[in-house]
């Protein structure tokens, strides 16, 4: 599949279910400009506290937070 140009928004429940599903390397490449609202990011970031194989939904998360990942932080949008 051919990568998309577009950015997207995405969710805690498709986040969760790309990783579990191990296709978070074809998600990235397919949807390179993907973004987290930052109510998200906390969400998902509540997964780094398992201590079973959950605890990868958040800290692949923040692997690639920096690289691939991009969060939108809603205070630091203008209302006007």
């Amino acid at each position: 599949m051919t990568p998309s140009t577009n950015g997207y928004i995405c969710d805690t429940n498709i986040w969760v279910k790309v990783v579990l599903g191990n296709v978070v390397d074809q998600f990235v490449y397919i949807f390179p400009n993907v973004h987290f609202a930052d109510a998200v990011e906390n969400e998902i970031n509540k997964w780094t506290l398992n201590a079973n194989k959950y605890k990868k939904i958040g800290t692949t998360f923040n692997d690639l937070k920096d690289t691939s990942l991009k969060v939108v932080y809603l205070e630091q949008l203008n209302s006007g």
